[in-house]
């Protein structure tokens, strides 16, 4: 008999403020709450005085002001980026760390408009659009970043022609999006 895990959803943040996870771990959410990011971005900062950045996050301005003002005084030795979705990475470049040695995204070459196509992803409302954008993104990561990559999740992404109302996405994992795919995709 197995034991139902709930899914706590009443959890407060306070946007743009170090929360205290453990004495070492610190927590600052970005205000870029949706259905893949549920209250924001997390971004952590682990350790005191030297520190390393776990998922600095997306490029919003007031995000990176209170990663700025939560790091005050700390040397940020490594940053470390869990997968390099537009919500857990563009907000490195202003944090570039000496180890950083991804250095991502590079100032020149293939890779450097990185930043510019973030920006244009934002401001895209033609969801068509927007997709072309990240996916061109997400192939410069590909191709020229560097990459920490801690795990791969399970999930297979597949198609049959015993399957209806499946569209093909180049900017997500089509059949999981969190559960999103399943409520247009049924099996003939």
């Amino acid at each position: 008999m197995s034991t139902p895990l709930p899914f706590v959803r009443d959890l407060s943040i306070e946007y743009g403020v170090a929360d205290t996870v453990s004495p070492l771990i610190r927590r600052v959410v970005a205000k870029n709450p949706s259905a893949f990011t549920f209250k924001g971005t997390g971004t952590y900062i682990v350790g005191r005085g030297t520190v390393a950045v776990i998922d600095p996050g997306p490029l919003l301005d007031e995000h990176v002001a209170a990663l700025q003002k939560a790091l005050a005084g700390e040397t940020v030795s490594h940053i470390l980026i869990t997968h390099t979705h537009v919500d857990h990475s563009p907000a490195a470049a202003p944090f570039k760390a000496p180890f950083n040695e991804t250095h991502w995204p590079p100032k020149s070459g293939p890779g450097s408009n990185y930043i510019d196509l973030y920006k244009q992803a934002r401001a895209q409302v033609d969801e068509s659009k927007r997709c072309d954008i990240v996916h061109e993104m997400q192939m410069l990561e590909f191709n020229y970043g560097g990459y920490i990559i801690p795990f791969f999740n399970n999930l297979v992404d597949s198609y049959s022609t015993k399957v209806s109302g499946f569209v093909p996405s180049k900017a997500t994992q089509n059949l999981d999006s969190f559960g999103h795919g399943y409520r247009t995709i049924w099996f003939n």
